[in-house]
């Protein structure tokens, strides 16, 4: 498959290699027929996915790879740096790094200056998931029932919550105690 620099060529009339941005090895196989050319995905995880073309009785695959979370790292780390002081930005930015199993430390830094910032239910539930991940269950549950302390019980997004905050909070006792 190869991805040329120019797009005003009718097929490969006047074609030169020179121009050729990328080549990647890829082969066709029979498929089902295709009026119009279509582009589709396959195969989607965390870090990989099949890029398809399909058109009238062929398809061509390729398999595109991507380090996810290194990328959304580096976003995450601009997007800080132009709001350094937005609790809630800290927070999300602690949350993926929580949900994702990364860079503990940092996710740390991060949910602790949001909660300097702004000491709210949602920071402190991140620091309180945190802390159990790193098995230290009994500051976690500090932190998980000042969340639920702190939680508006008329706000929707926090009552949908609290079941499995609850739930959380009574396997960290357990494993704690």
């Amino acid at each position: 498959m190869i991805l040329n620099r120019v797009t005003t060529h009718w097929g490969s009339e006047k074609y030169d290699a020179k121009d050729d941005l990328l080549r990647v090895p890829a082969s066709a196989e029979t498929s089902p027929a295709y009026e119009t050319l279509v582009y589709w995905f396959s195969e989607v995880k965390p870090t990989t996915a099949r890029l398809n073309l399909s058109w009238e009785k062929r398809t061509v695959s390729m398999t595109i790879e991507t380090d996810v979370h290194e990328q959304v790292v580096k976003g995450i780390q601009q997007t800080l740096a132009s709001a350094p002081s937005n609790w809630q930005l800290l927070a999300q930015a602690a949350d993926y790094l929580v949900q994702n199993n990364l860079q503990g430390e940092l996710a740390l830094r991060y949910i602790n200056e949001s909660i300097r910032l702004k000491d709210v239910y949602t920071n402190n539930w991140i620091k309180a998931r945190l802390l159990a991940s790193k098995q230290d269950y009994t500051t976690a549950i500090v932190y998980a029932r000042k969340a639920i302390k702190l939680g508006d019980k008329s706000d929707d997004t926090f009552k949908s919550q609290l079941p499995s905050m609850r739930v959380a909070l009574t396997d960290w006792q357990a494993k704690a105690y």
